[in-house]
């Protein structure tokens, strides 16, 4: 009788078990199983852990612009044309920056730029808000996959723990036995 894992790299031979030419025996099989379980969560962990990161600097990036829309629209309010005008050149660069970001492209294409009402103002602001909320509420199923991600890396690990703690126990009392 032969049993073959999917990849045709575990043989059963005399009791023991083989993987990849060294032989092992059973528990060892399941703990280096279960530790690879963790490596691999460990990496699925790391790839959240950049991606949150990425969409926290796309967040911050757009929260500097909406605090910069905020004051334009202030100065918009008050008719201090001067001032209007640089804020106008600021956004306009803010606006530029985003269409050079492909994930910030399609809210570059929503915002208006150029001379800006106090209207139109109101309109980039309601554009930022939305979006941030919209990555807010990305950010925290993100956060509730990566908790869950950790409580599965956890679980692996001590079941690896586990394995390794019966199978010393199962020795130290046959050997305590002869």
């Amino acid at each position: 009788m032969e049993a073959i894992n999917a990849g045709g790299a575990i043989q059963p031979a005399e009791g023991r078990f083989s993987y990849e030419g060294s032989p092992m025996s059973l528990d060892m099989l399941v703990m280096m199983l279960e530790m690879e379980t963790v490596s691999l969560l460990d990496q699925q962990i790391a790839t959240r852990l950049e991606e949150i990161d990425r969409r926290n600097k796309l967040v911050a990036k757009v929260n500097e612009g909406m605090a910069h829309a905020k004051r334009a629209r202030t100065d918009a309010k008050g008719k201090d044309g001067d001032n209007a005008k640089q804020r106008n050149s600021e956004w306009d660069s803010f606006v530029a920056g985003l269409r050079d970001d492909p994930e910030l492209r399609s809210l570059a294409d929503k915002l208006h730029s150029g001379n800006i009402t106090e209207a139109q103002w109101e309109e980039n602001i309601t554009h930022l808000e939305n979006w941030i909320s919209g990555q807010n509420n990305i950010s925290q199923q993100s956060m509730l996959k990566l908790q869950t991600l950790m409580t599965n890396r956890g679980h692996a690990f001590n079941l690896a723990t586990n394995t390794l703690s019966k199978s010393s126990e199962t020795k130290r009392t046959i050997l305590s036995k002869m």
